[in-house]
């Protein structure tokens, strides 16, 4: 479901408001509009509060904090799906050598397996 947006209350509310003034200060007086009016005041403060928090919301998501974390998250994200950086020059546990090929998985001198 959809939610009604700021502007769209605000709209309505002054609609409400201007209409029933018009109807109230006409020739037919005794049709009292009066809680039209107010209804319509409640609908112009809901629709600028609801402006203001969208504001608050949009200026929080858009904070250079909200980026760093962000980055973090994907460079988490990232490295969790890169296989493990074996650096060069890794050396076998078994006799000590070490490895020249960092993408090797035996040892060359006494095939001892190292990843």
């Amino acid at each position: 479901m959809a939610r009604i947006p700021g502007w769209l209350f605000l709209i309505v509310g002054l609609g409400v408001v201007i209409y029933s003034s018009i109807i109230q200060s006409s020739a037919q007086a005794d049709v009292s509009l009066q809680l039209f009016y107010y209804i319509g005041i409640i609908f112009i403060c809901w629709g600028i509060i609801k402006m203001i928090f969208r504001a608050a919301k949009d200026h929080r998501e858009k904070s250079p904090l909200k980026k760093v974390e962000m980055m973090r998250k994907a460079h988490i994200l990232q490295q969790r799906h890169q296989k493990p950086h074996v650096p060069a020059g890794t050396f076998c546990p078994r006799c000590g050598r070490r490895q020249p090929d960092s993408h090797g998985r035996f040892c060359r001198v006494c095939g001892y397996r190292i990843r």
